[in-house]
């Protein structure tokens, strides 16, 4: 496949088989990923063309395959790569991408070794230092050995002077702008969960005016997602709610926000003009949204309450307003995706209720608004774009595996307009956040262990293409190893006796003896979280009470089988609810079964006794033919269900002494055969075709 020259067919074998070796640097792979890498070639071959796409997937490919075993060679090749100056005009196309693919591999490679002392080796190469020197530019110490080394292998035999890069000159100096988002992914899955202080502080967003006049806004919002990578375990101990988003803002950023609003209200309060009151039709839908939580409850009014905070006016009045409005913006979508990483899986209800309201508050303040107020706030709707699917995503990554219908209505309200102002990256956020609330068709989560998270990271890096053949600033190839992070956490039970699934409830205990054990409904998906699941129990009820411990970590899924109670007809034995009722009939029934199966379980979660003798039959298949019948009563169609009810009454007698009958209980058919009777007692004429004196020219008839 590799000798096709196709580019797309080239990029997923590269990754493709990195990742299915993992970790374990197998050297035929590597010799594989080398080939497509020509700073790895020897001179006379360093002018093989190789495709941008194929050659930032190659170096991904590294990180995938040395993960987690601090190669010196290829982390000292990395740290050079991230920094390189183009050396002719090809190598100039998206620069940015490949950065980004050194910092994920060069991250991978020493995943988690920041600061463990694990990789002792690695001190003479600085690389701190040097990833730092990457994020805020200046003057690369090492670029004219560099520079010397590729003149060397000019003068072997390497490219000469009419290949040289005729496009850029960048000096000595570093191009922060390329090297800084490589440069901070590397640093914050080097330092993983950590908990070093002094990298994050380094790292954090300036405080003043002047300093954030040299940083990117977009590299604002990465540099928020690394101190989160690093700072680990401080996300958990302070509750993620809306304070601790704004917190990540910048005093400076917000009190000139807060005065820029509150100019732009007292302007429209002395024009007249005010926020509009109508609301739209998407609006509408919003308040169908149940809010399972009160932080919920109040994410309509953060648009009115953005300005709680801080009313102080900022001290520099000659500030530049675009940036602040663009800082503001991609520093809360940063905050919402740290947040996302860190509870990726979790379903937490006080997460997702904090990344609801930025979503809601992207939407209503900038999106969907046009008043005077949100105009004057409104950054840029490419950006609002942007920032709208970072949240939406990062919403899905807390919800992810569980379906939540709220949160599928909000993603079916943020899909917008499609036309040429809408970029594709924002469609395929929103595309991405709704199947990953599906994962694996409910039954699949994400886990949040360090290869995990560094191929989430990798996976839903927070900046989207333009279109589809988009790879400037990032490899889109790479979205695909989401795949890499996920957990198969689903419960399931099976009749041992029939191989049906069945629908039961279970009590699940962890490991974390302080935590109250959960009671979840089959099939059902358990939460990621940190606690260890360590048994499951059965509840009594239908089935009979059992249990099983769980040794290992239950990323594969856990399938119980359960025995039946047999010949209990009491009210504990016939409890079967709504959805054991469905799982057993499966797509087959019509709309007015189901609302005959809503009837019989209505009072108490209770089967009526005539589905209980169909359930407890050793085949289910009768239930949809007595469904159907009550259904008929259901509908009163008269004398349709009249001979429905004779043509029973004369199967049963015929069959009612044969052992081998075993397709109905006759209780059941009696109780069905009685119903009928009460139902039909108003037509005299259908009724007297039930009587017994009537019944045996009827069976001859038939």
């Amino acid at each position: 496949y590799l000798t096709q020259g196709s580019v797309t067919t080239s990029v997923g074998v590269l990754l493709g088989m990195a990742a299915n070796r993992r970790g374990s640097c197998d050297p035929s792979v590597s010799k594989m990923l080398c080939l497509h890498i020509p700073s790895l070639l020897p001179p006379s071959f360093s002018s093989i063309d190789v495709a941008a796409p194929a050659h930032a997937a190659a170096v991904a490919g590294l990180g995938l395959l040395y993960q987690g075993s601090s190669h010196r060679l290829m982390t000292e090749f990395l740290l050079n790569e991230m920094g390189r100056k183009p050396i002719h005009d090809s190598s100039t196309v998206d620069r940015e991408a490949y950065t980004v693919s050194c910092g994920l591999a060069l991250g991978m490679i020493n995943l988690a070794k920041g600061g463990s002392g694990n990789n002792a080796g690695l001190a003479d190469l600085d690389i701190e230092q040097r990833l730092y020197r990457y994020v805020v530019g200046g003057i690369d110490n090492r670029a004219k050995t560099r520079q010397q080394d590729i003149a060397d292998r000019r003068l072997n035999g390497g490219p000469g002077k009419a290949e040289r890069c005729a496009r850029i000159y960048e000096g000595d100096s570093i191009n922060h702008d390329v090297t800084a988002p490589g440069a901070l992914i590397a640093l914050g899955l080097t330092y993983l969960k950590s908990g070093n202080k002094t990298i994050a502080a380094s790292l954090a967003p300036p405080k003043t005016h002047f300093l954030l006049e040299y940083v990117r806004p977009d590299t604002l919002m990465l540099r928020v997602v690394t101190c989160s990578l690093i700072l680990w375990d401080e996300v958990d101990e302070v509750e993620p709610s809306y304070d601790w988003m704004q917190k990540q803002i910048p005093n400076v950023v917000r009190r000139a926000y807060n005065a820029m609003e509150a100019r732009a209200k007292k302007v429209a309060e002395f024009t007249g003009i005010g926020r509009k009151e109508t609301k739209k039709e998407d609006e509408r839908e919003l308040d169908n949204i149940s809010l399972n939580d009160q932080n919920m409850a109040s994410a309509n009014d953060e648009v009115e309450n953005s300005d709680q905070y801080d009313q102080e006016p900022p001290v520099d009045t000659d500030i530049d307003r675009q940036s602040i409005r663009q800082i503001h913006a991609y520093i809360l979508s940063g905050s919402c995706f740290s947040i996302g990483l860190r509870f990726a899986g979790t379903s937490n209800a006080a997460v997702a209720a904090d990344c609801i309201s930025k979503v809601l508050h992207l939407m209503k303040a900038f999106r969907d608004s046009n008043d005077p107020v949100s105009a004057a706030l409104r950054p840029e709707q490419s950006i609002v774009g942007m920032c709208i699917g970072i949240c939406a995503v990062s919403l899905a990554l807390v919800m992810a595996g569980t379906g939540d219908l709220d949160t599928l209505r909000l993603f079916k309200i943020i899909r917008w307009r499609s036309d040429e102002e809408i970029r594709h990256g924002s469609h395929m956020s929103i595309a991405s956040a709704i199947g990953i609330l599906f994962l694996g068709g409910g039954m699949c989560t994400f886990g949040t262990s360090a290869k995990d998270i560094a191929a989430l990271v990798a996976a839903f890096f927070p900046r989207y293409p333009m279109d589809s053949v988009d790879n400037k600033y990032h490899l889109q190839a790479l979205r695909h190893l989401y795949a890499l992070a996920v957990k198969r956490r689903h419960v399931r039970t099976f009749d041992v006796d029939s191989g049906e699934e069945v629908s039961v409830s279970i009590k699940i205990y962890f490991e974390d003896s302080t935590r109250q054990p959960i009671i979840l409904k089959t099939p059902g998906l358990i939460s990621n979280d940190d606690s260890k699941v360590v048994k499951l129990v059965v509840e009594p009820g239908v089935y009979f009470a059992s249990s099983r411990t769980i040794d290992n970590a239950m990323d594969k899924g856990y399938n119980l089988f359960v025995k039946k109670r047999t010949g209990d007809n009491t009210k504990v034995g016939r409890k079967m609810d709504q959805k054991s009722l469905e799982m057993l009939l499966g797509s087959e029934t019509t709309k007015l079964e189901k609302s005959c199966i809503c009837t019989a379980t209505s009072e108490n979660f209770l089967c009526s006794n005539e589905t209980f003798g169909c359930v407890s039959a050793p085949f289910p298949t009768p239930i949809l033919h007595i469904l159907s019948f009550l259904g008929s009563m259901k509908s009163n169609r008269g004398n349709v269900f009249g001979w429905d009810a004779v043509l029973m009454q004369c199967f049963y007698a015929k069959v009612r002494n044969d052992p081998n009958q075993d397709l109905i209980d006759p209780d059941c058919a009696a109780l069905l055969l009685e119903k009928a009777r009460r139902v039909l007692s108003g037509s005299g004429e259908t009724l007297s075709l039930l009587r017994s004196d009537t019944y045996m020219d009827v069976e001859s008839s038939t």
